[in-house]
């Protein structure tokens, strides 16, 4: 049986799971919006941006992922009020994921380094939300956009979104409480 994939903090003090299943499940792209980036300049770790301003994603099924060996450094933010909540450990402040305000919209967008891409997430499918100007090529949006809600309808029809470790699916509510980034933050992390 194939090992589950581990993640480490910046600074070792925090670790993170992905089952293989969700390596044959999930969906490799780039994402270039202004909040991916902004989320990544507030946590200070701009280097994992592409030169083009592209965030590596890895979209897959929350039920997939074990944080138990966050425990207690598990933090979120939000940018905007209804948008993603954006994880990361608080020891360090690196990136986890990204998932939906919910789980009911069982989603999870791993941050992946780039290092780690092409030998364990698969080829890449996609490149969205590229603003105009950017010399990046956008693609695939359709076929992305397929996956997640082909993912979602399972999830749903199964009862599996309910296997969420980063929100009580009872009250439907984040682990955590989001921090909710400040005008001022919002303002300094988008003018990098």
């Amino acid at each position: 049986m194939a090992e589950p994939l581990t993640f480490t903090c910046s600074c070792g003090a925090s670790h993170w799971h992905l089952a293989p299943k969700a390596l044959s499940d999930g969906t490799r792209l780039k994402c270039y919006c202004k909040d991916c980036q902004a989320y990544l300049h507030h946590l200070g770790h701009a280097d994992d941006l592409d030169d083009a301003g592209g965030s590596e994603i890895f979209q897959t099924l929350p039920q997939y992922l074990d944080i138990s060996g966050v425990g207690e450094k598990l933090a979120a933010l939000k940018i905007k009020k209804g948008g993603a909540t954006r994880w990361y450990t608080d020891c360090c402040n690196t990136p986890i994921c990204n998932t939906a305000s919910g789980p009911k919209f069982a989603f999870v967008g791993m941050l992946t380094a780039p290092a780690d891409t092409d030998e364990h997430f698969g080829k890449l499918r996609g490149q969205v939300q590229v603003p105009s100007g950017n010399p990046t090529r956008e693609f695939g949006m359709p076929y992305i956009v397929r996956k997640i809600f082909s993912r979602l309808f399972k999830a749903r029809l199964t009862g599996s979104w309910k296997q969420n470790p980063l929100f009580d699916t009872a009250t439907l509510q984040p682990k955590v409480e989001p921090h909710r980034l400040t005008q001022e933050e919002i303002a300094a992390a988008y003018a990098k």
